[in-house]
C-alpha cells in the first residue's frame, strides 16, 4: 500500500493551545508552554525550533508531521485537531512527575480519534538509559520507604513485557519508554484506537553528525528490542502498526527539518 495523502485542511478545529491559551507567536509559546530548563529556549535548539515550526506552519500541520501521517495506512483525511506543547500526561497511578510530551496531538479523521506524541530533538539524548534510571530509584527507595521510581519501573516493564535481567534492555533510553506509555495512555484516555510516536529532529550548524547518529541507533534498538521491528527508520517513515493493550494501531514516525 503507498502512501496516504494527509490533508489537514485549514478548519476551524486546528489550534495550538496550552492551558485554554491560543498560541500564535514564539512569545505566547514561551510563556504559556516554557520548557522544563531556561537554557533550552534558544536558536537552533529542539525547544525553540520545534515551536517556530508548528507556528509557522498553522492551521497545518508541519509539513514533515503530516508526511510521516501519509506514510500511515490506517490515517486517513484529518478533520480537525489540536495540539498542546509541553504536555505533562500521565501513564501511571503513581505520584511524582508525569511524562512531558514536547506535543500533544488530539486528531480526528473520518475513522475517528488518532493522537500523536511528539518528541522534538535537536541533538539532545533521549535521556537516561533503564539501568541508570533503576539505579537511581533504588536509591531514592532506600533513603525514603515510599518513594514509587522503582514500582512505576516495573509497571513499564510489565506493560512493554521487558525482562529487566536483561543487558539490551538495561541498555535501552528510558524516554522512549515513558513518552510510547503517555502516548499509549492519552489514546486510552480518549477511545483512540491509532496512535502514533513522531520524533521530530533538527539538524543545523548547532548539532553534530555523531549525536544524531546515536540518537537513531538509540531508537532502532528500541523499536528492535521492544517490538521486533527490523531495519532502520528514516525521515518520512513509519514503523508499525504494533498492538499494545487496548490501542489496534500503535507506529513509529521519524522527520528531519533542516534549519
Amino acid at each position: 500500500m503507498g502512501p496516504t495523502t494527509i490533508s489537514t485542511g485549514k478548519t476551524s478545529g486546528s489550534v495550538i493551545a496550552k492551558g485554554g491559551q491560543q498560541l500564535s507567536t514564539l512569545e505566547e509559546w514561551h510563556s504559556y508552554a516554557p520548557p522544563k530548563g531556561r537554557t533550552h529556549w534558544k536558536d537552533g535548539r529542539s525547544a525553540k525550533e520545534n515551536a517556530r515550526l508548528w507556528l509557522e506552519a498553522a492551521p497545518d500541520f508541519p509539513s514533515g508531521v503530516a508526511e510521516v501521517l501519509g506514510a500511515c495506512g490506517s490515517v486517513g483525511n484529518i478533520r480537525s485537531w489540536s495540539a498542546e506543547p509541553e504536555a505533562r500526561v500521565k501513564f501511571d497511578e503513581f505520584p511524582g512527575e508525569p511524562a512531558n510530551l514536547d506535543v500533544l496531538v488530539k486528531a480526528e479523521d473520518e475513522k475517528g480519534p488518532v493522537v500523536i506524541g511528539v518528541e522534538a530533538k535537536a541533538d539532545e539524548a533521549f535521556g537516561s538509559t533503564v539501568e541508570r534510571t533503576l539505579s537511581q530509584a533504588q536509591k531514592r527507595l532506600r533513603q525514603n520507604s515510599r518513594s514509587k521510581g522503582v514500582e512505576r519501573i516495573g509497571q513499564l516493564a510489565h506493560l512493554f513485557a521487558l525482562d529487566l535481567d536483561r543487558r539490551e534492555i538495561l541498555d535501552l533510553r528510558y524516554q522512549l519508554l515513558t513518552l510510547t506509555a503517555a502516548t499509549i495512555a492519552e489514546a486510552d484516555r480518549q477511545s483512540a484506537q491509532r496512535a502514533i510516536v513522531i520524533v521530530q529532529e533538527f539538524v543545523s550548524s548547532f548539532t553534530t553528525a555523531e549525536r544524531r547518529a546515536v540518537n537513531a541507533r538509540d531508537l532502532e534498538a528500541f523499536l528492535v528490542t521492544v517490538f521486533g521491528h527490523t531495519g532502520s527508520i528514516g525521515s518520512g517513515t513509519i514503523a508499525g502498526p504494533f498492538r499494545m493493550g487496548g490501542i489496534g494501531a500503535l507506529y513509529f514516525g521519524k522527520t528531519e527539518t533542516v534549519i
